[in-house]
């Protein structure tokens, strides 16, 4: 992976994707994310269920987008196997997972029809208590 992302946002989510199998992965992972990036992202606890469009387990990572030039590589050379979304933000979530998305490793089939009924305003957003401290 390049030192940048091929879309230019003012914020970038990642999400780490997880089984009960590499659980413990996640976690180190984590750990690792927390102890170089903490003052520069926002990190979730891991959520150890399917939540919104997300069909696995997962943690979130939450970035401004300058810091992609160097989170990004270390995503992609830490990440342990897992699999990793790396999106912008926009108001076109949507496009934000599907088209204008980065994954490192094996990609996943995401819950699109959450992210459209979302956007209609037919469902809240699953995000409400990700990043309670746990």
């Amino acid at each position: 992976m390049t030192n940048t992302l091929p879309f230019s946002t003012e914020f970038t989510h990642s999400h780490i994707y997880y089984t009960a199998e590499t659980r413990e992965a996640a976690e180190r992972f984590r750990q690792k994310i927390i102890e170089k990036f903490s003052d520069r992202t926002q990190i979730s606890r891991l959520v150890d269920r399917p939540i919104g469009p997300h069909p696995v387990p997962m943690f979130e990572v939450d970035f401004h987008s300058e810091t992609a030039r160097e989170l990004a590589p270390f995503l992609e050379k830490e990440r342990e196997g897992l699999s990793i979304l790396i999106h912008p933000v926009s108001e076109d979530e949507v496009k934000d997972h599907v088209e204008r998305s980065v994954w490192l490793g094996t990609k996943l089939e995401l819950n699109i029809a959450f992210l459209e009924e979302f956007m209609a305003g037919k469902v809240e957003s699953a995000r409400t208590d990700l990043h309670t401290k746990k």
